[in-house]
Parts: C-alpha cells; structure tokens; sequence
C-alpha cells in the first residue's frame, strides 16, 4: 500500500490558520497513553518494513533537506521541542505485535553535528551525498518509539549549514508535514508567535470517525463486494524482476514543473470537461502506463487525505489522516473514443468510489487477494497522489517563512514501484515520480515519465487534443521499391566475365562457371523438351551435388518455381509434399520409370547462348517454395518472389563486401534458405562453393581439408555446425584454414562464447549474427558482433536489412517502448506472398496493419528494444507461458539457472503435467540436480521452480544444427545416476575425459552410457574429432554408435591406438581384412534419413542384354514395421509367432529353418517391459524351441530400453517386447571352427526372415535393431563366456488396423 509524500520546498506557505490570533495550546488528554488501533494504511506502511513482503524492507519515510546561510541551530532545536510537544503523534510508538500505537511522555531531541569546514569542496560534497542516501533510505526500529522526527546537521567548507530532516510516515501525513514546518517555521521568526489551539487528539478523532461512518460501512462493503471479482490486476510494467522478487527497495525521484500559465490552462481545460484537474492528470498517467504495459485496463493505487472536518481544530491536527481505494482505470477504446468521453467515465467511476470510501483499499486488497487464495491483500505497487485544492495549496509557506533554502527532497514508501505525486507548488504544477528502481528500470522510468509530462504539456498546449481519440505510436509506414531483378540474373551477370574460375568445388572435381553454364544449359534443353517454362513448378528430390545446383539454376533462368524437398525425408511426408504441390516436373537423383520424374545428365553439356535468351518471369513472380513444419504436422509451403529474395543477396553481398574471390563452405541443405544465398548470392558475385561429400558432410575433418584446399573465405551456417568445426580445430590440433574472414551465423541461439573462440583461431574475421524467417526471404536482420557485453544474456537480434523493417510492436501493434517486450513483426519487400495452397494460414500469419495499412508476418518471436534502437531477442512468444494461475517468462528461470556457477547452460520449457503445465529445467555442467536447485530457491518464487530437473549433459541437435527440444522433452521421467570416477588404466581414464569433455561435463564413469548421458550424433562427431586427435585414426560413426557403453568404447580405441606389434587379428568371418580396410578410407552413415536415401538410391535398372524372368506366385513377404500401436501382444499371438521356430513344431513339417548340422546353436531371449505381453510377467525369458515354453532368466530387464540403442531409441520406446539372438559357442564350434562365427549369423538370418515373414499373419509387426551393444546386451541377458550376442528385434501390435488372427488350438501347458 501506499501514501503519496511530496517533496517540500523553501515555497512553503504559512499554515492556514483560521484564528491566527488563537493562543497556543497542548492537548490535554487523560487517556494519551491508552493504546489505539493502527488505521488500515498504518497497518501497511509496518508490514512493509519486513524484508520478505514484495518491495519491503523499507520505513514510508520522507527525506527534507534545506542549506542555510545563518542557522541558529539550538533556537531551531526548541523551536522542534516546541511543536512535538503540541502534537501528540509525534511522539507516537508502535507495537508491531498487537498492532496497536500509543502517545509517550516527551523527549529531547536527539540530534548529530557533521562538522566538515575543514574538508575540500569535493570531500565535503561526497560526504553529503552518503548522509542524503543514508538518511533517505534508513529503516527506522520495527517498533519504533519517538522515532517520528531525526534532525541532523552538516557544517560545510562554504560556511553554510545543511538540515537534514528525516519524517516517518507511519505518524503522520502529508498535510501534517506542512503543519509541522509552518509552526516551526513560526516560531523560528518568533518564538512567541500565536499557533492554534488544538484540543483534541488524534485518537479521539479516529474514535469520533468510526462512529461517522458507522452506517455507512455496510453500503460500502456491499458495494466493493460486488466490484472485487471484476478487478483488474496492477498494471503489468516492464520490470527487470518481479516486485515479488525484487529485494529491499532502492528509490530515485524524477521531477518537473509546470509553468503557471499552463497549469492554469489545465484547470480551464479540465473545468470545460466537467471533470477535476486531478482526474485529467490521472487519465493521462494511465494512458502512460497503458503504452508501456499494453493493458487497456489496471488497477491503480489512489491515495485520499480523508481528514474529515469532525471537529474545529481538526485542520490543525498533526496525524495520518490518509485512506486509498483501488481505481479501476478502464482505457478500452482509448482508439476510438474521444479522450474527453473516456475523463468523463473516469470521473463518474471515481465519485462513485469516493462514496463509499468508507472500506479503504487496504481492504479491498484483501478482498482480491482471498478471491485468489492468498492469505494476503495483492499488490498494488502503481500509486497516484494528487494534492491540487486550494486548501493544499495554501499550506505552502512562502520562501522568506523558511530557515534556509530547499535542497532536497525524497519520498519512499513500501511496496510501491512507482509512486507518482502531483501538487501545485507556488502557482506551478510540480511532478514527482518516486520509482523503485530496483524493480523498475531506471532508463524505462525515465522515458516514461518524459512521456507523461510530454502528454499532458501538449494537452496544456493544444486543448482540443481532448476531441480526439488516443495517438497511437504507430510504426512509420516505409515505401520501398523492389529490387527490379530475378534471382539467376545475378549469376547470369556475372558468370561471363568468370568463365575460367572456379564455381563448384568438391573433393574429387573442380566446375568452371563456364562448365557449370554449359550443364546449367543442357537441364535447360531438357525442361524446355518436357514443356517446363515460365510459370512451371519443379520439385527438386535430389542430395547436395552439383547437379543439384545446377538444377536450381536451371529453374530460375527458365522461369520455373524450384521447390526443394528433401531426399531424406520420409517417403510419406515426400508424397503429401508433391501431392499437394502437383509440380509440372520432378527433379530426381534416382532414375525412374515415371513420366513426371527426371534425372539429368549430371555429365550433360549444352549450348550457354540459350541462357541468355529465356524470358524468364517477371521480378514479382515465385522464385521457389520452401516447406517448412506446420504447427498441425502439415507441411507448410513457404512462396518466396524473385524480387523478395534479390532484395536480401543484394543486401547481404554488399554489405558484407563478398567478392568473385570469396568461396563458401555450402553445408547447409537446398531445403534450408540459407542455401540460397550460398547458390545465387556467391555464385552471383562471381565466388565459388565447396560442396561436401555426401558420405562426409558430418565430418568436420572433412570440412576442414576442404576449406583448406579451396581457400575458403565466408562460413554460412547454423551456430551449431560452426560450433563443431570451431570444437575439431581447437582438439585436433592442426592449424586452422587461414583465409576465413565473414562468418555469418543464423538460425538459432549463438552461444556468448563462440565470437570470442572464433577469434582466438582467425583474429580478423568479421562475425555477423542474422535474423529472420523463410518467411521474408533468408534473413531480416542483422548485427556485427564485436566485443561480448558482460551483462548479456544472447546475442542481440539488432537492425533491419535494407529493404526491410523489423518492429516490435505491442497488443495495440503499436511501437512498443524501449526495454517493453513486444511481438516482433516483420514488413517490406522481402514478405513471402504466402503459404503455398493455404489461405488460412496465410491470412493469420501475415495480416495488414489496423491504421498504417503496411503488410506485416508476425514471427512468432519476442523481443525489445535497446535504448539505440537495436532488438534484443527476448524468446518464442510460448516461452511466455501460465503455471498454477502465474504468468512468467521462461528466460528468467533461466537467467537465475545461469547465475549458479557451474552451470555452463540450460534450457527451461514448459510441459503437461497433470491438467496444468510444469517447468522442466535441462542442464549442463558438472552439477547436481540438488545444488542448482537450492541455488534458484534462492532468488526465485515457489510458482517459478522447475518441478523436473534433467542433467542431460548436451543438447541434442537436430540435422539442422538447431536444438532439438522434442528430444530433450522426451527425457522427462529418467532419473540420472550420479557419475564418479573408476580408474581402469592410463587409456579408460583418458577415453573417461575425453566424454566429459565432449559433453561439457565432468569425467564420465566407465559404468556411464553414451545414450544415458544425452549423447546425440553430433556429440558423436565431436567424440570423433578427439579421438582421431589421441590415434591417428578417425573411427566411422557407426562403430561409435556401436560403443554406446564407455567400456566398450575404451576397447574401440584400443585398437585404433597405433601398435607396434606384427600380430594380425584372426579373421573370424570371411572378408574382415576387406571391410577393416574400407572402414578406415570411408565414412559409415549414421543419420537415418541419410542412410534411408543411401537404400533408395542404389541401382536397380537392368543392364543392356539382361534375361528377363518369368513372373511366378510368391510366397507371403516378409513384413518390417517400426511403428507399433500402444496395446499389450495378446498372449495367443505371441504364442503363434514364437511357435514358428519350434523345432519339430506343431505346425510347421520338419525343421523350420536351416541349420549347419541340424545344431540349431543360435537361442532367442524375450524381453518384456512393462505390460508388453498379457500374460507374461515384466522379464526376461529362454525361449525353448524344444518344450515350447518361456524359462524366466535371474537378470534384470533395464529401467528403460530406449539407452540399448542410440540410433533406434525413439521408437524401440514404443515396443512391447525385444527377441534377442544368441549364438551358443559350445553348440556348434567343436565341429565349425572358424566357420562358427559365420553359420551362426546366417542362422540368425533364416530366423529373422521367418519371424517377420510370419508376424503379420497374428497382427505383430517387428523391426531389426542393428546397433546394440554386444558388451550390454551380453550383460543384461547374463550370458556366459561361451554364448555371443548376435542380433535383435523390437516388436508389437501393428499400429495400423491391427488384426489378431485364429492362432490353432494349442494342447494345454504349452507356451
């Protein structure tokens, strides 16, 4: 709660007296020391001085401070006696416990000289300034008695001496003060002067009020009653933290005055309207705070001097005689509606709640507070005070009453933030702004209080602003012509006078921009014969290769909309791609028979003068679509015009000086926009593109040799990708590149300390941070990083490109403020023209602004402006999220996580939990749930914990680079086991660090597991880089996803350490010295939409002359299935599946498969999670092939199989059981030998093949796990030295149209 109190000045006037020649006289009261209740805003000011209440910690105090030429401090003394000796509340106590005050018997004075004449100037000041805060911001005892009144003096170098006065408001108010200087001022000048006779006591008016508002109470209560549940919250401010969370109080004071002259036109102007003055200036401060929090409705905090005239003497009566009600200010349509319409609402509203002023604020408060569940009254920390009659105004002493000049002033009061106080002061309107800067920022207050008294100086001015709905700050509608060109117009421009140089540059050949045109030519030739022209759409299904390129060229120059579309998505989300899409042409790197597929010659040559002669389209027309995610799953088709995307390559070429010298690493995918650029923007130039190789675009060794040979110069990707190659460079050891000079980073989070790292490794690059969304061609924005300020959380977003304007804009979409976070909008020529084929969509993405008319995309992404005018990227708008009634940010979560020294970072999102939301908190570093966790419980309310802790150890990445949130919100619900350090020799120790280092944590344990610890396939390449470092050798990615178990990793780098030893490893299957040898010259892949497009793209047309068979009835196909639906195996189909491999079985003639000599050495386990099987207990079982029957195994199944497998944990998630295969040594080596090793995989091979073949028929689908560990595996199914893990099978119910077939009678007691 609180009460305004204004800054006194020397312009004080002589108090009002009605009968000046009245003689002075003390009250006498029998009952003085009988105790009083405190009144309702008494009650609040001592509350507020406990340190746990929101903006406590703090006296309602007011700081006056005056410099006088001659000051006789002990007549000034007496004076003080004089007057607190008249008024009984001045020597008041407080009993904090039964919340009650009493008068004492008098005291002197206690008071403290600084004596500082033999000081410098300088010094003396600075000891000024340290008296001044100390004394404006001291919390008095918290049952204070006789503390009402501090005096203290500074004598200084100049001669002058400086009172300090130090007023606690829990004792009296404002008009007190005034009373209390104009009667010492009195007495000063004479101090025999006549004062007012005063007999009765501040508790005897209390008493004389409760029985005047006896009958009015209950219509007040009633009437209150029926408004609190229609009571907006407080004006939402930008606070740099919660008034909740904002600690003790810190105040700074702005202020301003008014001419006479225009606070007299206020007044006329206020008169006309038939409102006060008062409420003129409050719809001005609400129209203020409406602009800065984007609300059209809040609560403000009214405080009222209600000093009832009850008895004669009341009007010189020193006490607290003030009250507050809670003001509903209601702007809605502060837009539309006259702003005299909205004072004339406001000044009925507040009649009204004046007359009923009889249940306080306080109360109200309360009322609120309880409707939410809170044991205390909310907080209404936005106070107005407006002291503006003419009895206030004649309480001021003039100048000459005073014993010195004003010097000074201050006010606080607890649990306010913003304390705004009009009074008219010597015939001027002066504004004070008390601000509580620790919750509120000072540069923020500021500008809104400049704002404020620019709005009501212009109402002074221009009095017919009345007539006229709200200005609004509306973004400057900006008219910018399109650049008049089409993408390949560019590279058409240049690739002439560059014939010779280099324009495709792989690790096996080199293209001219003269080979490139005549290929570029030929594709050309081959549309223009299949009817592609101008306005046709071709869909590219192609991997990154130079006839990709050329592709892409090939449909700007003929006037076709190119649509990429990745060739390693899956085939179903391919289909509704070009389903929906119906392009004139398909563009394919897989020969088909298909009319509408075609692949050119990638060795195609054709005549270049037909490029210059296409007409091509016009600028306006589409140059591509690109298919973003949908927030439905639904596949999103972004359009982009030749004029849009020219509009940022010009831009971003010049101003980032990119030359015909200059080449780039193209990494990025042609789906992705920033290929854009690299194809059109450095072809265009002149420059050159280095395309990796298809099998090595995740080796940043690769990248390096490539950057190295071709000299590459511009690095435009994701962060994260630079990040890995920045990670390999600084661990292998090897001089970095030297000719990269513009790094451009865009996509995604740049973590604070990859500029400085880069530099460390080229000391002149130009780092750029760029912004944006497909949706307004590659980029918007953009910011040159230079030196990392301490205090930022990110990077910041920065400015607009050329061509472009990036806002942010309020709910009123409106400019909002500096430092107010708003919804960042983006405008000018780069806008898509929309979704592909969606309407819909694209009217609620891109809409017109409501006045200016200008076309907007709204992003989706939050942020604010600096002081200069830069954005600062403030989050997704969901990172704004509810928990349990609460609104907040999740980047303050994060920011208080980030303040615990060893978290080097973390990531806060929302989840279901319940029926309600969560917080999940993921982290990073070499830290314990616990810690981090009593660290934030420090600096964070209950609401704002995390209730899930997970030490994931890395983000996982998407193939993008960017952060994969699907997959960490997928480890909700694992519980992460401490890890401490085993030593097993020099190389586990090493191998130990290694993944601790690779996982930006501590040293791992050799009992920790790759999965486990969050690993994902680009920590897998940054474990490659180390250890190629350590041996010399660069293990391929799928034997590192093979060695999920740090055990069994320690083994593969064993053996990559180089030996000295001339004994070679025994081959045990045929052709292990073959495949050793190609696994050390290639690379295997891991992502799995890469290894999908490697299966899809092997040749299958048959050679010239081949003899073709005859077609024939086929046997039922075998059947893999990776999606299972969430229902438990019955035990009857389980039965049925595993009765395929009975030896002799019931109904299967003879042997079911083939075995070398009929051993039938390989055995099958049954993994149960859960309630995989009905029937079967959670387990692990022997399969007898003989007895038909499931042995129960004493080992235990893993708390959770998705860590088996770093490649298939997602969906192994979903299976209800895994068959495993081993193979038992005893059983078939004694007569194989070698041999053993390969007869039992081809046995595992017959068994699989006959499973899956069989699966169908009772409704299973299964799919065959490749990548589990042998180590694990043989652990966790307890076998013994003689068996081998050899393969795996995840299975369950099929997920489409499930269908559990008759299985035959089975003889009771079998399985």
């Amino acid at each position: 709660m609180s009460i305004e109190t204004t800054d006194l000045d020397d312009d004080f006037l002589t108090l009002l007296l009605a009968e000046n020649d009245q003689s002075e006289s003390i009250p006498k009261d029998a009952n003085l020391s009988k105790p009083f209740a405190l009144t309702d805003i008494q009650r609040g000011y001592l509350l507020g001085r406990d340190p746990a209440m929101p903006l406590g910690g703090i006296a309602c105090q007011f700081y006056y401070e005056l410099a006088c030429n001659d000051l006789n401090i002990d007549h000034y003394l007496r004076c003080w006696d004089s007057v607190i000796a008249r008024h009984p509340m001045m020597r008041v106590a407080i009993d904090a416990e039964t919340a009650s005050q009493h008068i004492t018997a008098q005291q002197s004075l206690e008071t403290v000289l600084h004596d500082m004449r033999g000081k410098t100037t300088a010094d003396a000041m600075a000891s000024l300034d340290r008296i001044r805060r100390r004394l404006a911001g001291a919390l008095p005892d918290p049952n204070p008695a006789s503390h009402v009144l501090g005096i203290e003096f500074s004598l200084m170098p100049d001669g002058t001496c400086h009172i300090h006065l130090q007023f606690d408001l829990i004792a009296c108010d404002q008009q007190s003060i005034l009373i209390l200087l104009c009667e010492t001022a009195a007495l000063y000048k004479n101090e025999n002067a006549a004062l007012p006779v005063i007999s009765t006591t501040f508790p005897s008016y209390l008493a004389k009020l409760h029985k005047y508002r006896a009958d009015a109470r209950e219509p007040a209560l009633t009437y209150w009653q029926s408004r609190v549940d229609d009571m907006p919250d407080a004006p939402a401010l930008p606070y740099k933290s919660a008034p909740e969370e904002a600690g003790n109080t810190t105040f700074e004071r702005f202020s301003a005055e008014l001419e006479e002259k225009q606070w007299q036109a206020l007044e006329k102007l206020a008169a006309s309207n038939g409102v006060t003055p008062s409420t003129l200036l409050l719809e001005s401060f609400g129209q203020i705070l409406r602009r800065w929090t984007g609300q059209d409705r809040f609560a403000i905090n009214l405080t009222i001097f209600d000093r009832q005239k009850l008895t004669p003497d009341t009007a010189y009566m020193v006490g607290d005689f003030t009250t507050n009600i809670l003001f509903d200010m209601d702007l809605s349509g502060s837009d539309k509606i006259a702003r005299s319409n909205l004072l004339l609402r406001h000044q009925k509203q507040l009649w009204s709640d004046l007359d009923h002023i009889a249940v306080s604020g306080v109360e109200v408060a309360g009322m609120l507070g309880r409707r939410k569940g809170q044991i205390d009254g909310v907080l209404m920390p936005v106070v107005y005070t407006a002291t503006l009659t003419d009895g206030d105004a004649a309480k001021v002493a003039s100048a000459s009453d005073q014993p010195g000049q004003p010097v000074h002033a201050r006010s606080q009061t607890p649990q306010v933030a913003l304390d705004n106080q009009v009074m008219v002061w010597n015939g001027k309107l002066r504004i004070n702004w008390d601000v509580a800067v620790n919750a509120l920022p000072e540069n923020i207050a500021q500008a809104m209080f400049d704002a404020y008294i620019a709005d009501i100086t212009m109402l002074a001015d221009g009095p017919n602003l009345l007539s006229r709905p709200i200005q609004h700050c509306d973004p400057p509608l900006i008219e910018v012509k399109p650049a008049p060109s089409r993408i390949a117009d560019l590279w058409l421009q240049s690739y002439q006078k560059h014939l010779d140089d280099i324009a495709i540059g792989t690790s096996g050949e080199t293209i001219t921009h003269g080979a490139l045109a005549a290929l570029v030519a030929s594709i050309v030739e081959g549309f223009l014969a299949r009817g592609v022209t101008a306005g046709s759409t071709v869909a590219i299904i192609m991997h990154k290769s130079v006839l990709q390129v050329a592709s892409a060229l090939a449909s700007a120059v003929v006037g076709a909309t190119f649509v990429p579309i990745d060739a390693r998505q899956p085939a179903t989300r391919q289909s509704d791609i070009l389903a929906s899409l119906q392009p004139d042409l398909i563009l394919s790197h897989r020969k088909s028979d298909d009319d509408g597929t075609w692949t050119p010659d990638p060795d195609g040559r054709g005549d270049a003068t037909i490029l210059q002669s296409c007409i091509g389209v016009k600028p306006s027309a589409l140059a591509y679509i690109i298919f973003t995610s949908g927030s439905t799953g639904q596949p999103k088709g972004v359009m982009i015009s030749h004029q849009a995307a020219c509009n940022t390559i010009n831009d971003v070429s010049r101003r980032f000086d990119v030359k015909p010298s200059d080449r780039v690493l193209a990494l990025s995918e042609l789906h992705f926009d920033l290929s854009i650029y690299d194809i059109f923007g450095v072809l265009g130039q002149g420059g050159a593109i280095i395309l990796p190789d298809l099998d090595r675009k995740q080796d940043p060794s690769h990248w390096s040799a490539l950057c190295e040979r071709y000299d590459v110069s511009l690095w435009n990707t994701v962060p994260g990708l630079f990040d890995l190659y920045l990670d390999y460079l600084e661990t292998s050891g090897k001089n970095a590149p030297s000719q990269l000079k513009t790094i451009m980073l865009s996509g995604d989070w740049i973590a604070l300390d990859l500029p400085n790292r880069a530099r460390a490794v080229w000391s002149d690059v130009q780092f750029y941070s760029l912004g944006g969304a497909t949706e307004a061609a590659i980029w918007s924005i953009w910011y040159p990083v230079k030196d990392i300020c301490p205090t930022w959380d990110s990077i910041p977003y920065g400015t607009a490109l050329a061509g472009q304007s990036v806002y942010v804009l309020n709910a009123h979409m409106e400019h909002a403020p500096d430092g107010v976070t708003g919804d960042i909008y983006i405008s000018g020529v780069g806008l898509a023209d929309g979704y592909f084929a969606d309407a819909e969509k694209t009217s609620a993405a891109f809409v017109l602004h409501p006045r200016t008319g200008e076309r907007l995309y709204k992003t989706g992404d939050l942020g604010c402006y600096d002081m200069d005018g830069t954005i600062l990227f403030q989050g997704r708008a969901d990172d704004q999220v509810k928990i349990n009634g609460y609104r907040l940010e999740l980047g303050e979560v994060q920011h208080a996580i980030r303040q615990h020294p060893d978290v080097t970072d973390c990531l806060v999102m929302s989840y279901a939990r319940g029926g309600g939301r969560g917080l999940a908190a993921f982290l990073r570093g070499p830290v314990s749930a616990e810690s981090v966790r009593a660290h934030v419980e420090s600096c964070l309310p209950t609401y704002m914990l995390p209730t899930e802790w997970v030490l994931c150890e890395s983000f996982p990445l998407t193939p993008n680079g960017k952060i994969d949130r699907k997959a960490l919100l997928a480890h909700l619900g694992k519980t992460t086991t401490p890890t401490t350090s085993i030593q097993a020799g020099e190389l586990a120790e090493t191998v130990c660090r290694l993944v601790g280092d690779v996982l930006k944590r501590e040293p791992a344990s050799l009992s920790d597991n790759l999965v486990s610890l969050g690993a994902s396939s680009l920590e897998l390449i940054a474990l490659a880089n180390r250890i190629e470092a350590l041996t010399g050798t660069r293990p391929s990615l799928t034997s590192l996803a093979r060695s999920i178990e740090l055990t069994d990793l320690v083994e593969l780098i064993a053996d990559l350490m180089p030996t000295h030893s001339s004994d070679a490893p025994l081959d045990l299957l045929p052709g292990t010295s073959a495949l050793r040898q190609w696994l050390d010259h290639n690379v295997v892949l891991s992502d799995p939409q890469d290894r999908e497009t490697f299966k899809k793209s092997r040749p299958h047309t048959p050679s010239q002359g081949a003899v073709r068979l005859k077609a024939a009835a086929l046997p039922p196909w075998r059947c893999s299935q990776r999606h299972f639906g969430p229902q438990a195996v019955p035990f009857d189909a389980m039965s049925g599946l595993l009765q395929g491999l009975a030896r002799n079985g019931i109904d299967v003639g003879g042997q079911p498969y083939g075995s070398a000599g009929a051993l039938f050495p390989v055995r099958v386990h049954l993994l149960v999670p859960g309630t995989g099987v009905i029937g079967v207990t959670p387990g692990i079982y022997a399969y007898d092939a003989v007895a038909q029957c499931l042995n129960p195994q004493l080992t235990e199944l893993p708390d959770d199989i998705r860590t088996l497998s770093i490649g298939n944990s997602e969906w192994i998630a979903a299976a209800s059981f895994l068959l495993c295969l081993t193979l038992d040594l005893n059983a078939i080596a004694p007569l194989y030998d070698k041999s053993s090793l390969s007869f039992g995989l081809i046995e595992a091979g017959a068994m699989c093949q006959l499973l899956e073949t069989r699966a169908p028929h009772f409704g299973i689908g299964l799919c065959q796990i490749g990548d589990l560990s042998e180590r694990q595996m043989a652990t966790i199914l307890g076998l013994r030295q003689h068996e081998v893990f050899l393969h795996a099978i995840a299975g369950g119910v099929q997920e489409k149209d499930p269908k559990i077939l008759d299985a035959p009678d089975l003889e009771e007691g079998t399985l």
